[in-house]
């Protein structure tokens, strides 16, 4: 009979030879621990060359004010660092079993790492110098002269980190002794050795590679075949990682054979054709994997499209609305030159370039040619209609097909003038909590009547089904366009955790549809310009009506083109037929669920960048969730965990870092509305220093002429944000008419200082949310309508009604019915008049179980008592004459107001104050025991 080892001592001494070899953890470090150095440095000499280049592209005369000699020298050595480590990242194996390349290596590093010290510091002391010489210029070179000032000081922050990385690979290096073992196999070797037990699925995972994801912080992965993204044949991403770093439909920036941008994948859609070649839209399908079943994207292979694609380009047109866009991918005559110069074409850049830039100057009239080999730019219609990366489209290569181009003689003058940077996509998604399906869920004490919870073993899903993008424009953000997908992208996570709170539906539709009622007076206030402008302060409903508005005529956001390019006086005249029915009644009901949630979505952000910055959390690791649960009467808040299987615990960190949920959700709450208070302010301030540094008098004349267009519509009712507002002049050809106004020889100069103007003008630029205050850049479910679904002033106005910090006028049948029905255990009310309609209040509460406590003149017990005493409820009467009112809710919430439990469709002031247990108590007994009062 055969004597077989056991699994476990087998193992031990197949292994034991790693372990007589193997040195100490701490004298180790792993190839793949230089390789990720060696990475981390090239981002950063990526991001070094990247300013370079912008600095190239500022004005000659602001050019001047920085050492060119010191900016050229040092870039020309930065590529050659580029190269350096480009060389050791596909040899770092080498490292290792050659002695010589180590210390050639270590050479080089020494040598970047001196350089990099000896930058920092000449880019340090440019910084002060401009900083120095920013004092005497204004205008639009005072504003270049700070983007100079602020692009040394990248470089300096720059060279610093590239110094300190270097140095950092230089130690371990020179201290350690360097293994190509996986230390993860070694940890595994020594825990049997030491007589320590190892579950068998560690053994699977670190000696097969293939791994459990439940401590990780992302799920699953796709397949990416491409060579440039790190030097291998394929790369596995996250579904995070690929959507964001590398969307569908947007040009790969990364370099290959000398060219940016020339990979891109796609998707199948439903309002997106490709035009001929015909291939392309079944090498769609042949690169991009889906499965079927479960919507989880396998594996993308992007496409070359200088060489997978006949002719070079690829050609798409897509409906946004009312209009087709188009969008031209690669370029004939790059592809030419690939296929003159093939393997040579990395060589041959130099060249291709001088000729081009020739061109442009000669075609368009400016110094700006940016690079030939980048297909990451794009040529674009300022309508937002079109655009093409083929840096040789100097006119609208679709002036046949554009109903716009059709009507120009030749040559399209809404095509730009230069290049810009093709826009970011954004695959947008659309998240589901399911709170039915968790293992745990915890409340905690309510902060008046929010409630905190923390909830652990839950599911949540992400389904992808469009991408938007902002087309370019002469505005910073132009129109939207959006792209629906054929088939919808899955992604799960079966078992993760989250925080958040939940707010009684009913108050928070109770406390809009106060806001929105005409009849109110005194409501929120909301500032749309910053300076002595008579009409800078709109109210807080003026606002939300206008959102809404603009929402409807956009079809939801889902076509801006029909909206903007509307005359104001066309706009003018649909909003006030807005208006005219919602007086009627019609649309109520939508514009207060509309309303909603506008409010959740914004505290879903604001919370979730509270969570990331209190726990120390990286945005991406954590996704924003709310939810209307209207059978529940919840609005509901979370931040879960971007993680499969709950691997970051974060309750239990939440419970550690703020003590309980109670306080995380109080500190919540205080933090947000201090910081958005003091974001106004900022706000203000810049804007008056905007209006005393702007001097150039051709800006302060286009900057008058938009304040005049933008008062006329706010005078009116309508309030637009910035972007919204720039794209709607020059879309609606306003652009034009301000330059014959003002005497210009053509629209082009008001075109290009229009962001300077909008400045000037006083106009607010944060009118109700942008990326200082509640968008995120990363993670929204509506990225690009962020603008219109996101609002800064109602969120907090809401949070401080909610919190007891301001009062908030109302009807009782209403606002002070949606107050009153919060209570679940106890109601006392202290309530002089009483009617019928408070009485069916206090019995609808008494039917559902709520002990009832009300104090009211003697008149009034007389006539309702025994009615009352029939449900169960306790009646007190006054023996003398009072006129105060107040409501205890649950034994923790006072509500101070001018109510009575009578003629509830009157107006009145509201507000509401925390209670401890004691202090409810005391109050409550004071009334009832200090003799004024009489039980009936």
């Amino acid at each position: 009979m055969i004597n077989h080892k056991s699994l476990k001592e087998e193992l031990k001494d197949k292994l034991r030879e790693i372990l007589k070899v193997s040195y100490k953890p701490e004298e180790t470090i792993h190839v793949e621990d230089i390789r990720y150095s060696l990475h981390e440095m090239e981002n950063l000499i990526n991001k070094i060359l990247s300013t370079f280049n912008d600095i190239k592209e500022l004005p000659e005369n602001v050019q001047q004010l920085a050492d060119s000699k010191l900016v050229n020298e040092t870039n020309k050595v930065c590529e050659e660092i580029d190269a350096i480590i480009k060389n050791y990242i596909n040899k770092v194996d080498d490292i290792f079993i050659s002695s010589k390349v180590r210390e050639e290596f270590i050479k080089q590093l020494e040598s970047i790492r001196k350089f990099s010290e000896d930058k920092e510091k000449e880019f340090d002391m440019l910084r002060r110098s401009l900083r120095e010489e920013m004092r005497n210029f204004s205008g639009r070179k005072g504003e270049n002269l700070k983007k100079l000032e602020r692009y040394a000081k990248e470089l300096k922050n720059n060279f610093e980190e590239l110094e300190e990385k270097s140095y950092e690979l230089i130690t371990a290096l020179e201290r350690k002794k360097a293994l190509m073992v996986s230390p993860e196999i070694l940890d595994v070797v020594r825990s049997l050795e030491l007589g320590g037990e190892v579950w068998a699925h560690e053994i699977i995972e670190k000696i097969s590679g293939l791994r459990n994801v439940a401590g990780e912080p992302y799920t699953e992965e796709v397949s990416m075949t491409a060579p440039l993204l790190t030097g291998e044949e394929t790369t596995r991403l996250t579904m995070d990682q690929l959507l964001v770093r590398y969307p569908p439909f947007e040009p790969i920036q990364i370099e290959s054979d000398g060219i940016i941008g020339r990979f891109i994948w796609f998707l199948e859609s439903t309002n997106m054709v490709f035009i001929p070649p015909k291939n392309i839209q079944s090498k769609v399908n042949e690169y991009v994997k889906i499965d079927e079943t479960s919507g989880k994207l396998i594996s993308v292979k992007p496409l070359d499209v200088l060489k997978d694609v006949q002719g070079g380009e690829i050609l798409i047109i897509l409906r946004a609305g009312s209009r087709k866009v188009f969008i031209k991918y690669g370029s004939r005559d790059l592809y030419n030159y690939v296929q003159k110069y093939g393997a040579s074409m990395k060589y041959s850049i130099e060249n291709i370039q001088n000729k081009y830039e020739i061109r442009v100057q000669k075609e368009k009239r400016t110094e700006k040619a940016y690079s030939v080999s980048n297909l990451g730019y794009t040529w674009y219609c300022i309508l937002g209609l079109g655009m093409s990366t083929d840096p040789f489209d100097f006119d609208c290569p679709f002036v046949g097909m554009c109903p716009v181009g059709r009507k120009s003689q030749d040559k399209c003058n809404k095509w730009s003038w230069s290049r810009r940077l093709f826009p970011k996509v954004y695959v947008v998604p659309e998240r589901e909590l399911a709170l039915a399906s968790a293992a745990d869920l915890k409340y905690g004490q309510p902060l008046l009547f929010i409630t905190p919870f923390a909830v652990s073993g839950v599911r949540m899903h992400e389904l992808y089904r469009r991408a938007q993008w902002y087309m370019p424009s002469v505005a910073p953000e132009g129109p939207v366009v959006e792209i629906d997908f054929k088939k919808s992208l899955k992604k799960d996570l079966p078992k993760t955790n989250a925080i958040g709170f939940e707010i009684p539906l009913s108050l928070v539709k109770g406390i809009i549809e106060s806001l929105l009622d005409e009849k109110i007076r005194d409501k929120q206030s909301v500032i749309v310009m910053h300076n002595n402008y008579k009409s800078s302060y709109v109210g807080l409903d003026k606002l939300l009506l206008s959102k809404f508005f603009v929402y409807k005529m956009t079809k939801e956001g889902h076509d801006t083109f029909y909206f903007l390019q509307m005359k104001d006086d066309k706009i003018m005249e649909s909003f006030e037929n807005f208006k005219e029915k919602l007086q009627k009644g019609y649309n109520r009901d939508e514009i207060v669920n509309f309303a909603i949630e506008i409010f959740g979505h914004t505290i879903s952000h604001l919370f979730h960048s509270f969570i990331s910055n209190s726990l120390e959390i990286e945005p991406e690791n954590l996704l924003y969730v709310y939810s209307i649960d209207k059978k529940r009467d919840a609005l509901l808040v979370s931040v879960a965990e971007n993680s499969a299987w709950g691997s970051l615990d974060i309750a239990k960190h939440a419970q550690m870092k703020f003590g309980s949920i109670d306080r995380m959700l109080e500190e919540f709450v205080n933090s947000i509305t201090i910081s958005l208070e003091k974001h106004e302010k900022d706000i203000q301030s810049y804007m008056v220093k905007m209006n005393n540094i702007v001097t150039d008098p051709t800006v302060t004349k286009i900057a008058n002429e938009l304040k005049d267009r933008y008062m006329s519509l706010v005078s009116k009712g309508l309030i637009l944000d910035t972007a919204t507002f720039l794209n709607h002049i020059v879309i609606s050809g306003q652009d034009i008419d301000i330059a014959k106004k003002l005497q210009f020889d053509n629209e082009r100069e008001v075109r290009e200082r229009l962001t300077d103007a909008i400045l000037a003008s006083g106009i607010s630029t944060c009118v109700d949310g942008c990326s200082a205050c509640v968008m995120l850049d990363h993670g929204c479910t509506a990225p690009l309508l962020q603008n219109i679904l996101l609002s800064r002033n109602l969120a907090v106005w809401i949070l401080k009604v909610l919190t007891g910090k301001v009062s908030i006028k109302g009807r009782g049948n209403v606002l002070g019915s949606a107050i009153f029905y919060q209570a679940k255990e106890s109601f006392f009310a202290f309530s002089p008049y009483l009617d019928e309609e408070g009485v069916k209040v206090l019995t609808d509460l008494a039917q559902k179980d709520v002990k009832i406590i009300l104090v009211t003149h003697k008149k009034f017990a007389e006539e309702f008592g025994e009615q009352l005493k029939k449900q169960g409820i306790e009646v007190y009467f006054t023996k003398a004459p009072r006129h105060d009112k107040f409501y205890v809710i649950d034994g923790r919430v006072r509500v101070g107001t001018t109510q009575n439990l009578s003629k509830l469709s009157s107006i009145n002031e509201f507000s509401l104050k925390q209670l401890s247990t004691f202090e409810a108590e005391s109050s409550i007994r004071q009334e009832l025991e200090g003799g004024a009062v009489e039980r009936y």
